[in-house]
């Protein structure tokens, strides 16, 4: 198992509550909330749905999955392909100052607390490089055509959409939950039997060291009160059809039922090449709309840039505007001072040509001298 971070939330253990969507993963997160492990706060908590009234998942979280799935290209609904140490590349590491503040804002409480998000199924192996041990997992599954149908009814997935995913996400949970301590429990045996659940899983939660803490013992008739008696109980086995191609792995499902200190490694059936190609198919769909997505992003920056240029064109259009009537009140009062002048100077060359300006020219001319002549000291002769 990958290095922990000692600083990714609170100190204590983490319950971490591994299954694929419409598995019954609420159901199950209610009960271990009901032994006493802390869940995200109630303002972080999406909203639930008439089917599914609270899901118990971190919305700080869920956003966070969601980034870390499309930057390696896909989606909840259109797993990537992640090969390899994928989660110690540069892609995945860029997440890990955001991943710790997130996870700690969500969960700041000592102590102990169960996670669930179906998106952990695919993410495991980045996530526990972060988390603090001891984290053991809860591996709740239901059968594949259930699932399918119950993503029908939801989201509207075809049948066979439905059954790809449930492939993918059990092989994920099989390959990444491998070496874990790790109880596997049958959506069924929740449902039908809650009081045995609460008792085998709190007994094997306290052998592995995950409790409440702080003095807060178990509470096992909480938990089975917590699991909500009109969640709907399907059809039996015997009436149920396992798809062709997924025998193995629900097989597989069925014979790790119950507690392990250590999931063991399995052998896992080949790949059912039609579900492969659908899923590489949805993985284009969602790179296609990523892309409409970031070109109608630029698009609106485009309209945005566009808008804030009017705006200050209207400006620059509205200063140009005073500026030209300042220029035109000046040539007006330009245009008055030379009429002005004109008007001076044909009084001037009237008064000019009169007969008595030149019978006074002389005296003009005298006076003018006299003015123009300066004031001189007395010599010394004349004194």
């Amino acid at each position: 198992m990958a290095e922990a971070a000692s600083d990714a939330g609170a100190p204590g253990p983490w319950v971490l509550v591994i299954g694929m969507h419409r598995s019954g993963t609420s159901a199950l997160t209610g009960l271990l909330a009901g032994l006493g492990f802390a869940l995200p706060p109630p303002g972080d908590l999406i909203e639930g749905r008439p089917d599914n009234p609270v899901h118990f998942e971190s919305q700080a979280l869920i956003e966070v999955n969601d980034d870390l799935l499309h930057a390696f290209h896909g989606s909840w609904q259109a797993p990537p392909v992640l090969d390899g140490a994928w989660e110690d590349t540069p892609t995945a590491r860029a997440f890990d100052q955001r991943s710790r503040e997130v996870l700690a804002a969500t969960y700041k409480a000592p102590g102990g607390k169960v996670w669930k998000d179906p998106r952990l199924c695919l993410l495991l192996p980045y996530w526990s490089r972060l988390l603090a041990p001891p984290s053991p997992a809860v591996l709740i599954w239901r059968h594949p055509s259930e699932v399918a149908d119950s993503l029908t009814r939801r989201d509207g997935f075809t049948a066979s959409r439905g059954l790809a995913l449930w492939d993918t996400y059990t092989r994920s949970c099989l390959t990444n939950l491998a070496g874990r301590p790790t109880f596997v429990l049958r959506t069924d045996d929740l449902l039908d039997d809650p009081h045995n659940v609460a008792q085998s899983l709190a007994d094997w939660l306290e052998r592995q060291g995950a409790t409440p803490g702080g003095g807060v013992d178990l509470d096992r008739e909480r938990a089975v009160g917590a699991i909500n008696a009109d969640l709907p109980h399907r059809a039996g086995a015997e009436s149920r059809t396992t798809p062709p191609g997924l025998e193995g792995l629900v097989h597989l499902l069925a014979e790790l039922v119950g507690p392990h200190d250590a999931l063991p490694g399995v052998e896992l059936p080949p790949p059912v090449a039609w579900m492969n190609d659908l899923l590489e198919e949805q993985r284009g769909v969602v790179a296609l709309s990523r892309g409409n997505q970031i070109l109608s992003d630029s698009h609106h920056a485009l309209i945005d840039e566009y808008t804030n240029l009017i705006s200050r064109h209207d400006a620059v259009e509205s200063e140009m505007s005073l500026l030209r009537d300042e220029v035109a009140a000046l040539r007006h009062d330009a245009s008055a001072a030379a009429e002005h002048a004109d008007r001076v100077e044909v009084e001037l060359d009237r008064v000019r040509s009169s007969r008595s300006w030149k019978l006074t020219a002389p005296l003009r001319m005298v006076g003018g001298r006299n003015l123009d002549e300066p004031a001189r000291a007395p010599s010394p002769e004349s004194t």
